[in-house]
């Protein structure tokens, strides 16, 4: 799906804080987020009457998008308010330069999925000490009747399938999932942008999105 960046209804306050967090990645240099000028949001429109998409996108200024996950109701929140929040998570997670490997962790003993900026950090954090102390960025939590991998490799099988291949490490220590985050996104985006730097290779046509 192709998203549009006019202000459309009741996206008018979505598609403005995504401008600005656009612009702001935009003004970062690439040594201070992992993809400069790449922004997710949320894109809660209706698939028929009575189905929304709640999908989480990530998009360039230029029109280049590609959706990543969609999200249902969670955790007390609907499914609109639970991807609007996991895209700004993606966000803080860019801005924080740790966006290069997403894998599963226990906060608090809650099950989380979380972004680290090295393969074989680990996102765990325990009492007493605090948020303040994470070394790495909260995206979403897990029930805690699941299994973290099997949840992790879950949100993977969300993304395109034609992804994925070549994208889930496994540290041979603590046999620890990790999904390559920065590969995933190169490969989505194929030879049009070098993720890592923002800078476009090829002018894709006007609101590309990638499937």
């Amino acid at each position: 799906m192709k998203h549009n960046w006019q202000p459309q209804l009741s996206l008018t306050t979505l598609f403005t804080a995504a401008l600005l967090m656009g612009s702001a990645l935009m003004s970062q240099s690439s040594q201070a987020v992992n993809y400069p000028g790449l922004f997710f949001a949320c894109d809660s429109g209706l698939v028929d009457e009575s189905t929304e998409r709640n999908v989480l996108y990530g998009m360039y200024r230029n029109g280049a998008s590609i959706d990543l996950a969609q999200f249902s109701a969670a955790g007390g929140f609907d499914g609109t308010e639970r991807c609007d929040i996991i895209s700004q998570e993606f966000n803080q997670a860019n801005l924080n330069n740790q966006l290069k490997f997403i894998t599963s962790g226990k906060e608090y003993d809650q099950n989380i999925v979380c972004a680290v900026d090295m393969f074989g950090t680990k996102c765990n954090l325990s009492w007493p000490a605090s948020v303040t102390d994470r070394q790495y960025t909260y995206l979403f939590t897990i029930a805690n009747n699941e299994n973290p991998d099997i949840a992790l490799n879950r949100f993977l099988t969300r993304l395109v399938s034609s992804r994925n291949v070549g994208q889930i490490l496994q540290d041979s220590e603590s046999q620890q999932t990790y999904i390559d985050f920065e590969a995933y996104l190169q490969h989505a985006f194929g030879n049009v942008v070098d993720v890592s730097t923002g800078q476009f290779t090829e002018t894709p046509s006007e609101n590309h999105h990638f499937e």
